[in-house]
């Protein structure tokens, strides 16, 4: 018998309604309870990411799954899309636009599985990609193959990321083998068993609707009598712009008012008008291009300036904002922010919610442009440009429209490093560091 127990990796308190589902080759869980077969070669299969989408299953089946996926019908895809989204239970099963969801896409011709056993091998996870899965394994993307490494294979982590000679991992090969599959869901007291006695390697999934999921590769002994698991989720950020994540060390356990504020601004990365329609109605008020929304044609539509990036993520965090022109980098210059933040000295190790102000001429001459450090990430936007880990991204800004050649340019939130900004100035005279009173609490917790 499989059982375990899922609880809240912050607050240790159990977390009922778990999806827990396990899956495997046929014959190692074909007759057991509950087991069903998963689609075969060429079914569809559910990985497409779907972003600043609002509606009904039905308009969602309509718009993008009816005549773009083969080999699934609507009532397939009207019960289905709730076991792959936890999170439309909540919302009264309709698609909210600050969502991420998971849709099924035309599947490939053979499955790729986490089944194959890899030693004797030292290197990156690009370079693992590039050696054993590029152009041998399909079905998996880079994006897929990078994520999914580190969740089959924990022993990374600690390693830095980096696959060593004397290990052994798990990596994705072409596994045209019948699968199957079963779950259940987690009770009050956080506790699940499944009536599975022996058999492996099997993949275990454990999701909650509000937390990240886990997945983990079980061998079953035949001579156990059980095996137990406990999972420990963490907290998924809010809201997120593709697959924007924080690895800032220690981010699930801080207060709900830094992890909201880290969350705002990594949610604006990415093209203007995209990331400017996904905003709630609270937020969009704060762009710049607002007052243009109207005008598709004008230059500045749905624009979100250096000093908009600011102002949400202050918002969304609770801070009390200046009197000034919000949409002005000078609102946020130390000498104009008055008793609402401090200037920080040179050096000072960074914390989230610090605003980097920078200007031309005499340090307290008008500020020209301002950034937000929120901390490490990583990932893809909602528009397509990658975050790599390695590259310590930990800044995001944004900028007013400018035109090169006429053609316009700086129509996006992007991300940058605190290095970058502290040796370069972003091609300013120099470079000032605030903190926001507001925000003194949390951080005095954090530290």
């Amino acid at each position: 018998m499989l059982h375990g127990r899922i609880l809240d990796a912050t607050q240790l308190q159990p977390v009922s309604g778990a999806s827990v589902r396990v899956s495997g080759p046929a014959d190692l869980l074909r007759g057991v309870p509950g087991a069903v077969a998963l689609p075969a070669a060429g079914a569809p299969a559910w990985r497409r990411l779907l972003t600043n989408f609002a509606g009904t299953r039905w308009q969602c089946w309509v718009a993008h799954v009816r005549d773009h996926v083969p080999g699934i019908s609507w009532e397939e895809f009207r019960d289905q899309v709730l076991l792959y989204n936890p999170q439309l239970a909540a919302d009264g099963r309709l698609f909210q636009r600050e969502q991420s969801y998971i849709l099924p896409e035309a599947g490939s011709a053979a499955p790729a599985r986490w089944s194959r056993l890899l030693t004797n091998f030292a290197g990156t996870r690009w370079q693992c990609w590039e050696a054993y899965i590029r152009d041998r394994v399909p079905g998996i993307s880079w994006a897929e193959f990078r994520d999914q490494s580190l969740q089959y294979n924990p022993q990374l982590a600690s390693a830095g990321r980096l696959f060593r000679n004397d290990q052994t991992y798990v990596i994705p090969q072409t596994d045209l083998r019948p699968w199957m599959e079963l779950g259940t869901s987690s009770t009050s007291d956080g506790s699940f068993q499944l009536p599975i006695s022996h058999g492996g390697p099997l993949d275990l999934r454990v999701g909650a609707d509000g937390y990240l999921p886990q997945l983990r590769q079980l061998d079953l002994n035949d001579a156990a009598e059980s095996l137990a698991c406990l999972f420990q989720l963490q907290p998924a950020q809010s809201r997120r712009s593709g697959s924007i994540r924080s690895t800032l060390t220690g981010y699930s356990a801080l207060s709900a008012q830094l992890r909201a504020l880290i969350d705002a601004g990594l949610y604006l990365l990415g093209d203007d008008r995209q990331t400017y329609d996904a905003l709630p109605p609270a937020w969009q008020v704060h762009c710049y291009g607002h007052r243009f929304a109207a005008q598709p044609e004008h230059p500045n539509c749905k624009d979100i300036v250096c000093a908009d990036v600011v102002t949400i993520a202050l918002t969304a965090a609770g801070c009390s904002l200046p009197h000034a022109n919000l949409f002005l980098a000078d609102s946020y210059h130390p000498a104009r922010l008055g008793a609402l933040g401090h200037e920080l000295a040179p050096g000072t190790p960074p914390q989230p919610g610090d605003i980097l102000v920078f200007g031309d001429g005499d340090p307290n001459s008008q500020a020209r442009h301002v950034a937000l450090y929120v901390g490490p990430f990583w990932g893809t936007d909602r528009s397509g440009i990658s975050y790599a880990l390695a590259a310590g991204y930990d800044v995001v800004e944004g900028s007013l429209v400018s035109s090169l050649n006429g053609k316009p340019i700086g129509r996006g939130v992007i991300g940058t490093t605190l290095a970058q900004c502290r040796q370069k100035r972003r091609g300013y005279a120099w470079m000032r560091a605030v903190r926001m009173q507001a925000l003194a609490g949390a951080l005095a917790s954090a530290a």
